[in-house]
């Protein structure tokens, strides 16, 4: 049982045979070895999925071809990320499968930040992370504290993030801080490239999260950075920062849906082999109604997420339409796994199956990039302008 296609582009829906294929021989035979494997024999095992995606032409896919990529826009974005979270061996942020990411920050940085950050992330030279959370600045971040001042020759960059995936590996970091001038005056949000070896930095203590991600603080301690260090121009931080979290939103919306999708089937193949009392249990109406929900509501989810993707490939701002997509989407996929985990009995309790995996991991997408609340609360204030 697959849920209803949405309505795509002829390029679309070729492109999705191709990553199907890709994803079902070269993935989904690792699944059930890379579950129990410990994280360097996965690592070893995705790396060398990485390059036959390489060798396939797989790679790359979402760069333009001005930065040696193929160009594709959100739309097929959304049906690579919709089919290659059907393989349970792919990790919540699992995407680089199909190369580096290097996110909508690097892709405006020029000159010298090209070359210096863009250029060896494409090469899998470098590894970046975006830092904006703060302790008192997650879906607000008028309460971020972080700020670089301008100072002579440069700036001067006090703070802290917390809860930042990848900060331990990174070589650098895509960090959003407030700016002010010389003289104290606020400037607005700014986006700056800051090395992790540079004095004043360092990455503190981690957390691991519901879904088994780790994520790190760090601190920010009288940071001197070079006047070029600023993607931009001081106050368009927020924007650039806003082009990677509707990017995100929608990452995660095609995720939640291919987990949700693919624990929906599970189940539905269950409920037609398990007897119980002399009958299956896809004949009990208490079993199947549910199962009917949450395929209607993961259907309509993805219709809503294609024609988002298909409006930012138009150049349409999308911010209302992405935080829509990311509410229902992640609901959906969780009422799905909820059932599936639910029909499955015991076995839904175990490791033996990705599905409880699966809901973890979507159930912490409903706070990350954007608590569903703060979503609600912002398409309750923008539906009522001018009402």
């Amino acid at each position: 049982m697959r849920v209803l296609e949405p309505e795509v582009t002829e390029d679309a829906t070729a492109l999705r045979a191709v990553i199907r294929r890709f994803v079902e021989k070269e993935l989904f035979s690792l699944d059930a070895a890379l579950e129990s494997a410990p994280g360097p024999e996965h690592e070893e095992a995705l790396a060398a999925v990485r390059e036959k995606a390489r060798q396939s032409g797989l790679w790359l896919m979402d760069i333009s071809e001005e930065f040696g990529g193929q160009g594709l826009g959100m739309e097929g974005m959304c049906v690579v990320w919709e089919e290659l979270y059907r393989s349970p061996s792919v990790k919540p942020r699992g995407a680089d499968v199909f190369g580096p990411n290097p996110g909508p920050i690097l892709l405006a940085t020029s000159g010298q930040q090209k070359e210096r950050y863009l250029d060896p992330v494409l090469a899998g030279e470098k590894r970046s992370c975006f830092a904006q959370t703060e302790e008192a600045a997650g879906g607000d971040p008028r309460g971020m504290r972080t700020t670089a001042a301008r100072r002579p020759g440069g700036w001067l960059l006090r703070g802290g993030k917390r809860f930042i995936t990848g900060a331990h590996r990174a070589d650098f970091f895509q960090v959003i801080s407030k700016t002010v001038s010389e003289t104290g005056e606020d400037l607005g949000f700014g986006c700056f490239l800051v090395d992790a070896d540079l004095d004043g930095v360092q990455v503190g203590r981690s957390e691991q999260t519901l879904d088994g991600e780790l994520v790190w603080e760090i601190t920010f301690d009288d940071v001197t950075l070079a006047p070029d260090a600023i993607v931009g121009a001081p106050g368009e931080g927020f924007r650039l920062a806003q082009g990677w979290l509707v990017r995100g939103r929608l990452h995660q919306s095609a995720q939640a849906l291919a987990k949700g999708g693919r624990g929906l089937e599970m189940g539905a193949d269950y409920i037609t082999q398990r007897v119980t009392f002399g009958r299956p249990l896809s004949e009990r109406q208490g079993v199947t109604f549910p199962m009917v929900d949450a395929w209607t509501n993961l259907s309509a989810a993805r219709g809503l997420l294609f024609r988002c993707a298909r409006a930012a490939d138009a150049g349409e701002d999308v911010r209302l339409e992405a935080a829509a997509v990311k509410v229902l989407s992640l609901e959906s996929a969780q009422q799905a796994l909820d059932w599936a985990i639910q029909v499955h009995g015991g076995l839904g309790l175990t490791e033996s199956l990705p599905l409880m995996r699966w809901f973890l991991d979507v159930r912490s997408k409903r706070i990350t990039e954007g608590a569903v609340e703060v979503m609600r609360h912002y398409l309750g204030r923008e539906l009522l302008k001018g009402a």
